[in-house]
């Protein structure tokens, strides 16, 4: 296995940023029964986050 190099901090400033990115598109509950493969997943994913998000703040829980 190759040795693994530090990263420097504009790779983990990128990685930041598409970590924020996930967490904003992804749901905020788990769903067992969802697909979990392309391209399924990338159907579903989004309109599952958005039910999420509008339930979230009808029951008054903080923000992901």
């Amino acid at each position: 296995m190759d040795a693994l190099e530090p990263a420097g901090r504009p790779e983990l400033d990128e990685l930041g940023r598409r970590l924020r990115q996930a967490k904003s598109t992804a749901p905020t509950r788990p769903r067992p029964g969802a697909p979990d493969r392309p391209p399924a997943l990338a159907l579903a994913a989004p309109f599952a986050a958005f039910y999420d998000r509008i339930r979230d703040r009808l029951r008054g829980r903080p923000r992901t």
